[in-house]
C-alpha cells in the first residue's frame, strides 16, 4: 500500500486555515491508503468556507486498492434528484463495482426517501460491504472501495438519523489574519500595506470565497486607476467609489443597525416593516452575519449590542469621510 513518508509534502498544504479539518482528513487518507476504509463524512459549514474545495482536493489523495493509481470521483448536485428511484438509477447504479469517491454537495436537498434509504449503507455495524434493497433491485456499497462525502450549509434540513451515522466535520470560520494570508497568496497586481491588509481582510466577512473575489476587484481597480500600491488613502477611495463598507456590511445590514440604534429594540415584524422587507428575508438573509459578528442580539426582541453601536459609528464615520475626501455620495 502507498504511504505518505515523513519527508512528503503534507496533505492540504495549499490551503490556509481549517487546521482541525485538514489534520482529521489527513489521518483518514493515510488509513485508507493502508487498507482502513474512510468513514462516510458530512462536511458542515457556511458558504464559501472551503467545503467543496477541500473535498475536491481529497479526490486525488485516495488511491485504488492496488496502490498504483487514483480512484475515480464523482461530484453530485443533490438538487437534481426528485426521488429515490432517480437517485439509484443515476448516481448509484452506474458506479456499481467501481472504486470511487463521491461528493454529494448541498446534501440537505436530497429527497427524504433517499436519505432514509442511505441509512442501511451507513449503519455502523463494522461491516464494509452493505446492500440496499430498493424496489426489486439490490445495490452494493463497499466502503473499502467507495468513499462518501456529503456537504451542506443547512444540516437542520437533513434526516437526523442520517446525520448521526456520518462523521461530522465542521469547517470553522476564518480569522481576519487567515483571510489576509489568503489575499496575499492570490495573484495580486498591487502591493498592500500591512495595516491596510488587516482592514481589507475584515471586509471579506471571514469568507475565502469573498477574499478571492475581492482580489479580482482590487486588480481591476488597480489596472484602471494605474495604482501600484494600496495604502490607506487608496483603499478608502476604493471603498468610497465601489460602496464597500467596513466589516463588509451591506446596505440592508447597515439599515438594520441604524433602525435598532434609533429604536432601541424591535420585534421581527416591526423591523421587517421598517426595512420594507418580509420577516423571512430579514431573519434568513440579513440577521445571520450581524448575529455572527455580535452586532445584534435576539432575546425576544432584536436589539443592537455595544459592539454593534461601535461598528455603526465607525461605518458612518468612514462614509462621511469618503464624501468629504472624494466627492459625491457613491451610487
Amino acid at each position: 500500500m502507498t504511504k505518505q513518508t515523513k519527508s512528503a509534502k503534507p496533505f492540504y498544504s495549499q490551503f490556509i486555515g481549517q487546521k482541525g479539518v485538514k489534520k482529521r482528513l489527513s489521518r483518514y487518507i493515510k488509513g485508507s491508503n493502508c487498507g482502513v476504509p474512510m468513514p462516510p463524512m458530512l462536511f458542515l459549514g457556511a458558504r464559501g468556507h472551503g467545503k467543496t474545495e477541500i473535498a475536491e482536493a481529497t479526490f486525488p489523495l485516495i488511491m485504488r486498492k492496488d496502490g498504483k493509481s487514483k480512484r475515480s470521483n464523482c461530484v453530485v448536485n443533490c438538487s437534481q434528484f426528485k426521488n429515490a428511484d432517480q437517485f439509484f438509477q443515476e448516481a448509484i447504479a452506474p458506479t456499481q463495482g467501481m472504486e470511487i469517491t463521491f461528493l454529494f454537495d448541498e446534501c440537505h436537498m436530497l429527497p427524504s426517501d433517499v436519505q432514509s434509504a442511505l441509512l442501511t449503507a451507513f449503519n455502523p455495524n463494522g461491516q464494509t460491504i452493505k446492500e440496499i434493497a430498493w424496489k426489486g433491485e439490490v445495490y452494493t456499497i463497499d466502503l473499502s472501495e467507495q468513499t462518501f462525502i456529503f456537504a451542506t450549509t443547512e444540516p437542520n434540513k437533513m434526516l437526523g438519523t442520517l446525520k448521526e451515522r456520518l462523521e461530522n466535520i465542521t469547517f470553522a470560520r476564518y480569522s481576519a489574519e487567515e483571510i489576509g494570508q489568503i489575499i496575499l497568496i492570490k495573484k495580486l497586481d498591487v502591493k498592500i500595506k500591512p495595516d491596510v491588509l488587516e482592514e481589507i481582510a475584515r471586509t471579506c466577512r471571514k469568507s475565502p470565497r469573498l477574499a478571492a473575489k475581492l482580489v479580482v476587484e482590487i486588480n481591476r481597480y488597480a489596472a484602471t486607476e494605474s495604482v501600484k500600491t494600496f495604502d490607506q488613502k487608496t483603499w478608502e477611495e476604493y471603498m468610497f467609489e465601489l460602496d464597500v463598507k467596513l466589516y463588509g456590511i451591506d446596505n440592508n445590514e447597515l439599515e438594520v443597525l441604524k433602525v435598532l440604534a434609533d429604536r432601541g429594540s424591535c420585534q421581527l415584524g416591526e423591523l421587517a416593516s421598517a426595512l420594507n422587507m418580509t420577516s423571512s428575508a430579514v431573519k434568513g438573509g440579513i440577521e445571520p452575519y450581524l448575529l455572527n459578528m455580535r452586532f445584534i442580539e435576539i432575546d425576544g426582541t432584536r436589539h443592537i449590542t455595544q459592539a454593534g453601536r461601535k461598528a455603526l459609528a465607525e461605518i458612518l464615520a468612514r462614509m462621511e469621510k469618503g464624501v468629504k475626501d472624494f466627492g459625491a455620495v457613491a451610487v
